[in-house]
């Protein structure tokens, strides 16, 4: 295996596609013995330049040019040889200049081809102005018909060195990882390609004659294609995307083709209608259409089904959760959505009418009597269940709230110096109607205040004892967590008052916390003294 693929037989053409460098000196002429470094002339007269190429390896006085014309990391050709090149300062730090591309190198024809996927390196040493190459590998293939193998490194403890085996997992992309190891370009430019039209493989690589613009995922498009040759049916049969899917391995769970047929729609197990249906996006919905007919609904006449799939291909969710809370057939509830709809579309009917089935289960209706679950005027019906269930959903919170309200009692305080008191609200509705007229966020923590997650406090003033002044949130560690009136103070700060009461209110609600904790101690107590007074 250490002539897997011979790179160096093909170093020129990886050269080929190395950057090009032209080293210039303004004002100086070609070293001569003993003459190294001096000017030719005064550099401001001088209409030559002293360079070196690269591209051709050719060292040469450019008389064509102005001095002034080269700039260090300029771009332009050589006046040698026409090569595009970077121009450097010959002085200028060339010992620290490196440039890393990546290559994928083909070897074979007929039904055998070999890639080698390497990282070729160019450097600089010293004041050499020839650039030296270096390489080293990074992945490996091996491709005949019907297999496709790509090789691991392992560590031969005998040898002490490191050996290529194949991988029992299918083949993937050469990951091209650089020294820093958080960077990495899966970019890479094909070598010695004509392997690849000379061999099995050349008439997939006939959809892409372009070696600029080549496919993501491209070794990988060849390895899937030696395993499958069908794949070229997907491309010629109007199925790309379809075909990308199966190369990337996106197709998922649930979705099987027939490999051992060269027939398309055979190896899809679809009719001539449903091929037609998938090329109209290239492929690109097959997996989807397949999981919808598996799924929720499947006719013998395919343009049934594909139908049903065109309106709702986004609502398989929805409707397996309507057949969840119903039991009705997909049919018949797709039936309905496709009676009903408005200009919405029926993602927003389903959407609508899965709303109102959650209500009417909340509400403890008979959800087996389609005059129930199937509504002439759907929106009406929502409307009125969705006031019912806010209702209930209220009462439910301040039966809550009343359960609790004898533990927050001792919370509840009065400042008679401040002309302020502090009290509970008694149900969900007081909350809401708070956050209403104060113009902030409270109303949403009704449902927290009834299942004790947190306490809303009630700040009024003795003179307005109904009117809305100031909401206070309370932690049930007893901490003052947010103190706010109108729109949260945003336009208007605090009075000296409120801030004087917040600080007495902390310091009443420790002495509370103290004597729960006594409290809680001494029924603690109690409780054990009976059960011992019990056991003896």
């Amino acid at each position: 295996m250490s002539e897997f693929v011979n790179v160096d037989a093909y170093l020129d053409e990886i050269k080929g596609y190395m950057p090009h460098y032209v080293f210039y000196r303004r004002g100086y002429g070609v070293p001569v013995l003993a003459g190294y470094g001096d000017y030719y002339e005064s550099e401001k007269n001088s209409k030559l330049t002293d360079c070196y190429c690269t591209a051709c390896n050719t060292r040469y006085e450019d008389g064509i040019n102005k001095p002034s014309a080269y700039k260090h990391k300029d771009i332009g050709k050589c006046a040698n040889c026409g090569a595009i090149v970077e121009r450097r300062a010959m002085g200028r730090g060339r010992s620290t200049l490196r440039e890393v591309r990546n290559f994928a190198v083909f070897e074979g024809a007929g039904d055998l081809v070999r890639i080698k996927c390497i990282k070729a390196e160019l450097t600089f040493q010293g004041d050499d102005l020839e650039p030296n190459y270096d390489w080293w590998e990074v992945a490996r293939y091996q491709l005949e018909p019907h297999k496709a193998i790509q090789f691991r490194t392992v560590w031969n403890i005998r040898e002490r060195k490191w050996e290529w085996e194949p991988r029992k997992s299918k083949p993937s992309e050469p990951y091209f990882s650089s020294s820093w190891g958080y960077y990495c370009d899966n970019s890479y430019t094909l070598v010695n390609a004509d392997a690849i039209s000379n061999s099995f493989l050349k008439y997939i690589d006939r959809e892409w004659p372009d070696r600029e613009h080549l496919p993501a995922f491209y070794i990988k498009w060849l390895c899937c294609y030696a395993e499958h040759p069908q794949l070229e049916y997907f491309v010629k049969g109007g199925l790309y995307n379809l075909a990308g899917n199966i190369v990337r391995g996106h197709i998922g769970c649930g979705v099987r083709f027939n490999w051992k047929s060269n027939d398309l729609k055979k190896i899809l197990r679809v009719s001539k209608p449903e091929l037609e249906y998938l090329q109209e996006s290239d492929g690109n919905i097959y997996a989807d259409y397949v999981r919808f007919r598996n799924r929720v609904f499947s006719s013998k006449n395919p343009t049934e089904t594909i139908s049903y799939h065109r309106n709702f291909h986004n609502s398989v969710e929805l409707i397996q959760s309507v057949k969840l809370i119903t039991g009705l057939l997909p049919k018949k509830i797709m039936d309905y959505a496709l009676r009903k709809q408005n200009r919405q579309g029926v993602y927003y009917f389903m959407t609508l009418w899965k709303d109102y089935l959650d209500n009417c289960d909340s509400l403890e209706y008979d959800l087996h009597n389609e005059a129930i679950i199937m509504p002439k005027n759907l929106w009406l019906e929502h409307d009125k269940v969705m006031k019912l269930a806010k209702v209930r959903e209220d009462e439910l919170l301040s039966r809550k709230m009343k359960e609790l309200a004898e533990t927050r009692r001792d919370m509840e305080v009065t400042d008679m110096e401040l002309g302020l008191f502090i009290r509970q609200p008694y149900t969900a509705g007081e909350i809401i109607a708070e956050g209403k007229a104060l113009d902030h966020c409270v109303g949403g923590y009704a449902e927290r205040h009834a299942n004790g997650a947190t306490t809303i406090m009630f700040l009024r003033q003795i003179s307005k004892p109904s009117v809305p002044y100031y909401t206070m949130e309370v932690s049930n560690d007893f901490t003052i967590k947010q103190c706010y009136g109108y729109q949260n103070n945003r336009h208007s700060e605090k009075t000296l008052d409120i801030c004087i009461f917040e600080q007495r209110y902390q310091e009443y609600l420790d002495a509370v916390k103290k004597q729960r904790r006594k409290d809680e101690q001494r029924a603690k107590r109690k409780k054990r003294q009976q059960k011992a007074k019990a056991a003896a």
